[in-house]
């Protein structure tokens, strides 16, 4: 369609469209918007649309869009208790810091305004983190979160001064969940993420101790703990050599089951191994006669097996005192063996699937 035959109505004048040289199916208008204005009506000719679409104008939220994560709760004697409330709130499409800092207030209900700290990412499409001091919230046990003079605006719960057991009791869910429900049976390994959430969608703050997993044809390597200051909660799971359905669950320090993550274990495949292209090393650790035995096994596409690679040795000379184990990263084996005071030599061969 030309360009001459598209018109955009608006504040009751035409409006010039241009398509930039961007992207032929854009076009772009640019236009000034009366400072009393808190919405503005739009018209596309010819007629696309039956109704006209009101775009709000006065504030940088939108509440038909806007999404509102809140972290509202603070939790003496942790580890997190001198982190901020805070809250992520969408706002327009293309909002930017300098949109933000002029239009996104925090106060309490009684409007008196609360210093905040303001950081919006250009990569989120307008999504802002607006932080505050608990010092500065005081006894307030709400805050009003608003976007412009006219805009949206929102009222957030403050829970403040929490015993660790009254954050535990108020758990009511969790989200997130295993990484990957389909693993190998032979210490594949996992990553799980997730957050704690109250009853009205508030994500608590992830103090370590609160919640511990437990698996089902396989381990926990390592239970949640939190990630660099953020609220999200990481572990680490591994798998059994048993094949079939496994179980991962996130169960409260209070006893109650909070998730449930079902898997697979299905059966180790080493189909094109190639053992000129793996590598495996020996290296001795501060330890006197202790050496620590690295095996990366290899298909000839160069990929790691991992788990599918199902490793085997024979040592003389010495045994394991741990492994051979597939690593936390899931791509290589690791064992530590101890070598017998007796021997002159120490030998090991490696096997995948029972071949040297």
């Amino acid at each position: 369609m030309d360009l001459d035959e598209v018109f955009l109505l608006a504040l009751g004048d035409t409006v010039e469209l241009n398509d930039q040289g961007l992207d032929a199916r854009v076009l772009s208008a640019e236009f000034v918007v009366p400072a009393e204005a808190d919405e503005v009506e739009l018209k596309l000719w010819p007629d696309v649309f039956d109704e006209p679409w009101v775009v709000p104008t006065g504030g940088v939220f939108d509440g038909r869009w806007t999404s509102v994560d809140s972290y509202p709760y603070q939790v003496m004697g942790g580890v997190t208790e001198f982190w901020q409330w805070g809250v992520f709130v969408a706002g327009v499409r293309g909002m930017e810091y300098a949109d933000a800092v002029d239009q996104i207030r925090v106060e309490g209900l009684d409007g008196a305004l609360l210093d905040s700290s303001i950081v919006v990412n250009p990569q989120t499409a307008g999504r802002a983190k607006v932080l505050v001091d608990w010092g500065l919230i005081g006894d307030r046990d709400t805050l009003r979160l608003t976007g412009g003079p006219s805009g949206t605006s929102y009222e957030i719960a403050v829970h403040s001064n929490h015993s660790l057991e009254s954050a535990v009791a108020a758990v009511d869910s969790v989200f997130g969940g295993l990484i990957m429900p389909r693993m190998i049976a032979n210490g594949d390994v996992s990553h799980v993420f997730f957050v704690l959430k109250d009853a009205q969608g508030g994500v608590l703050p992830p103090e370590e101790g609160v919640v511990l997993l437990e698996m089902e044809r396989g381990e926990v390597l390592t239970q949640p703990t939190l990630i660099g200051g953020g609220y999200t909660y990481l572990a680490v799971v591994q798998t059994s050599s048993e094949v079939g359905t496994g179980m991962v669950r996130a169960r409260l320090t209070d006893g109650r089951e909070l998730a449930a993550w079902p898997f697979e274990n299905r059966t180790p495949d080493a189909t094109g191994f190639d053992a000129e292209r793996s590598t495996a090393s020996l290296s001795p650790t501060e330890d006197a006669g202790h050496f620590e035995l690295h095996v990366q096994a290899l298909n000839h596409f160069d990929e790691a097996l991992g788990a599918d690679a199902n490793l085997s040795a024979q040592i003389d000379g010495g045994e394991f005192l741990s492994g051979p184990k597939v690593t936390p990263e899931g791509v290589a084996h690791e064992g530590l063996i101890v070598v017998d005071p007796t021997a002159s030599l120490l030998l090991v061969d490696l096997f995948v699937d029972g071949a040297l």
